[in-house]
């Protein structure tokens, strides 16, 4: 009886989790035809597979599976292409989550720089690589897509969606944010929070005030962050960095906006930003994790 209701408990959050993600990230981001610029949702149920010690895989799968499709209907108004993104997203989960739950441990998948670039190979190219076959056919046949386009959007767009947002959710799933919060002084608190509220303003000024191309200041809070607040600090401070640039480029805010023509060039710009801040980011975190682990004798 625990069990079954662990079961539905687990398929609702699931099911709840991926369809607002995957709704959310259509409406923000795409036209309803073409593929988002970057999607969050599988990272939800990836990070949710990695952080149960017994994954619930068929439970968590099929909800990813029936969210999709529902997000893709309700947004796109069609059957046939939510089934196809539906079953090559759930191709990606499962590989992502089968090969990232072998090459991590108990102290997560960032703890060191070996680990990231696993990490980056798996969820960063290899799924997003695997499914995109699927998804760009999809686009193709169904909407009318190109399917070269397709497949590389797809491609940056999954892979970036894994590669920023797992990282941040398999940390909340496991308790780590609150488990670092409860260990940390008033002061380390408070630092904490006014470091990242420092990375969000200054990522709403370079993104809606500023006339200028100042993208590249971006790089001193996050740095900041990583340096004084840890691995957690990254994590929340690329999810902040990425939905606050995301929104603003999509709707035409912005030095990547103002610079490249067109949606799709402004789309691909953007993911070629973020992919350059996670390479910067990433293995930074991963030494200061391994630093803390092993400090130096």
């Amino acid at each position: 009886m625990k069990a079954a209701k662990e079961n539905s408990q687990t398929w609702l959050m699931a099911f709840l989790s991926y369809f607002s993600a995957a709704a959310l990230t259509i409406h923000l981001s795409s036209n309803g035809t073409d593929i988002a610029p970057i999607w969050p949702a599988n990272a939800i149920l990836v990070a949710l597979l990695l952080a149960d010690e017994r994954p619930r895989w068929s439970n968590v799968l099929t909800a990813g599976f029936i969210g999709g499709v529902a997000a893709n209907l309700l947004m796109r108004g069609t059957l046939l292409g939510p089934i196809a993104y539906g079953l090559a997203n759930t191709v990606e989960i499962w590989f992502a989550a089968f090969c990232l739950r072998r090459e991590s441990n108990r102290d997560g998948i960032l703890q060191s720089t070996p680990a990231v670039a696993r990490f980056i190979t798996f969820a960063g190219l290899c799924a997003p690589a695997l499914s995109g076959v699927f998804g760009g056919a999809t686009a193709f046949y169904v909407y009318g897509e190109p399917f070269l386009n397709s497949f590389m959007t797809w491609l940056a767009s999954d892979g970036l969606g894994l590669v920023v947002f797992t990282p941040f959710f398999h940390a909340a799933f496991r308790g780590d944010f609150i488990t670092c919060f409860r260990r940390k002084s008033w002061l380390k608190r408070s630092e904490g929070f006014i470091l990242l509220a420092f990375v969000g303003a200054i990522s709403y000024w370079v993104f809606y005030i500023s006339l200028y191309p100042t993208i590249f200041l971006l790089f001193l809070p996050l740095m900041l962050v990583t340096f004084r607040v840890g691995r957690l600090g990254a994590k929340a401070a690329v999810i902040l960095i990425a939905i606050i640039g995301g929104i603003a480029t999509m709707h035409g805010h912005g030095p990547i906006a103002r610079v490249f023509p067109g949606a799709a060039m402004q789309a691909q710009a953007f993911q070629s930003f973020l992919a350059v801040m996670l390479l910067i980011c990433l293995p930074v975190a991963a030494e200061i994790t391994a630093r803390e682990r092993w400090p130096a004798p």
